[in-house]
């Protein structure tokens, strides 16, 4: 999921892993290359990879993210 803002994609992962349990990831300017890297990685995984990636805008360019096996529509309380 693109986010307008890092700290948009960094609250959303914390809602959905602390209250749902559910495995996020964040991608955003404010990490490193290779923390980048990790948690494209990590999204890419099949089996234990994150469920979810959220990320600044700055993941909408130069990444290829199509490793997306659903898609489907998320409403959050926040």
């Amino acid at each position: 999921m693109i986010c307008a803002k890092a700290t948009t994609a960094l609250q959303l992962e914390q809602v959905l892993r602390e209250r749902e349990g559910i495995r996020a990831a964040v991608f955003h300017e404010g990490m490193s290359i290779i923390e980048r890297d990790r948690a494209a990685a990590w999204f890419a995984e099949e089996d234990t990879g994150a469920q979810v990636l959220f990320m600044s805008e700055i993941g909408s360019e130069g990444r290829n993210f199509q490793v997306c096996q659903q898609s489907g529509d998320v409403r959050l309380a926040v």
